[in-house]
């Protein structure tokens, strides 16, 4: 093993240890704010929450996006989507853009619990989701690589929790067929490509004739979460919703 290879080994193992460590330490002595680690002793403060701007309350009800408007210029001039509905809980910048990078990147599963609990309460309260007669949860899966390297799938954990708090059953019936680059740098049009037959369900028959709700931490140009609803769709399922925690701007 070359010298190279030895550090990433050894850089890799410590923040194993790390991780494990921060998880013993926040159970042994918790932080008073998951997000900017003052406040009171919650897991996110009053303050944060507070800066959180709710897209929902300001975004098109058909594909989310952050306008203004319940109907946004490119979903009323006949923008096709293969899903229903998208759905988010927030604008992605501020407490819920470094909230959701530290679940992400700083591996702080407890935040994904905190934020599912969020954005269950948002989608119980939200009429378009009460209306419809949802029967499963669908996270977006990770190809396998990228879960090994993170730990956990974010959109698993949020899909765990509106498990709980909705009464819907989980389904992972999604995988992702092949791995693709980052969509962080691309634009509108080569996000569809890149995600293009990237994904493959795994259970035809137990998505057949149901209506699902497809979850993500993130929307930006819904090339991914489109994706899987076409494929969904393919399968069987009746009709296939989206929600998330946070839109792009």
């Amino acid at each position: 093993m070359g010298d190279y290879s030895r550090f990433q080994w050894f850089r890799s193992s410590l923040d194993g240890i790390k991780n494990i460590g921060g998880q013993w330490l926040d159970i042994l002595y918790p932080p008073s704010c998951l997000i900017c680690q003052t406040g009171q002793l919650r897991t996110i403060c009053q303050d944060c929450y507070n800066q959180i701007i709710e897209a929902h309350a300001v975004g098109c009800r058909r594909c989310g996006a952050f306008t203004g408007k319940s109907l946004c210029q490119r979903c009323a001039n006949g923008n096709i989507f293969n899903f229903e509905s998208a759905y988010a809980f927030g604008i992605y910048n501020g407490a819920l853009r470094h909230a959701i990078h530290r679940l992400k990147y700083g591996r702080r599963r407890i935040l994904g619990k905190e934020l599912g609990r969020i954005l269950a309460a948002s989608i119980a309260d939200s009429a378009p989701f009460r209306s419809e007669r949802i029967q499963s949860i669908i996270p977006v899966p990770l190809h396998s690589s990228r879960l090994r390297w993170r730990g956990f799938n974010q959109a698993e954990l949020l899909a765990d929790v509106l498990s709980v708090d909705l009464g819907y059953e989980v389904l992972g019936a999604l995988k992702r067929a092949r791995k693709t680059p980052s969509q962080v740098h691309l634009r509108r049009t080569e996000r569809a490509i890149n995600v293009s037959n990237a994904f493959a369900v795994t259970e035809p028959n137990r998505v057949a004739g149901k209506s699902v709700l497809l979850v993500d931490d993130v929307l930006t140009s819904l090339a991914t979460v489109n994706e899987c609803a076409r494929v969904l769709k393919l399968a069987g399922a009746d009709k296939v919703f989206v929600a998330a925690l946070a839109r792009g701007v």
